[in-house]
């Protein structure tokens, strides 16, 4: 299966150079992004090992909510997919999206100098992936160009 064009131009997610991404923070418009892909022909993805990311701090980081934080600094309603996993309850929008991903669509990754990865997209899916106790994940690996190409311009 090829990529997922369920985003909406404008939607973006953050690639923070303290996690690892080259050189500075980018915000990535995954619909840009995406259509980068399908432009340069790079729309299937390779068997990754998901021992390659850092699942420990990926499954235990509050990186969920279910509504866009007021600032940068508020943490308030954000639970990590762990809190989700041990009680579904705390958010049906992310209990929804867990239950509905589709393994089958691959991850967007950046390979780190030390051999891990980091992911850009697809937090959904690798948590599906842990909790199903599987051992590869689909994935296509990104370049710097590739998130210079689909940089968020600020417009949603």
């Amino acid at each position: 299966m090829t990529l997922d064009l369920s985003f909406k131009q404008g939607e973006h997610i953050c690639c923070h150079e303290e996690d690892g991404f080259p050189d500075r923070s980018y915000a990535v418009d995954v619909w840009l992004l995406l259509q980068h892909l399908y432009k340069t022909g790079r729309t299937t993805g390779g068997k990754i090992p998901i021992n390659k990311f850092d699942v420990d701090k990926m499954m235990t980081e509050k990186c969920w909510a279910d509504k866009r934080p007021e600032s940068a600094d508020d943490t308030s309603g954000m639970f990590s997919p762990q809190q989700l996993l041990n009680d579904p309850t705390i958010s049906a929008i992310h209990t929804g999206k867990l239950e509905q991903c589709d393994i089958r669509y691959p991850v967007l990754i950046l390979e780190h100098s030390d051999g891990s990865f980091g992911l850009v997209d697809g937090m959904h899916r690798l948590v599906k992936c842990v909790q199903q106790s599987l051992t590869d994940i689909l994935a296509i690996k990104l370049t710097r160009e590739d998130l210079e190409a689909a940089e968020w311009n600020g417009e949603s």
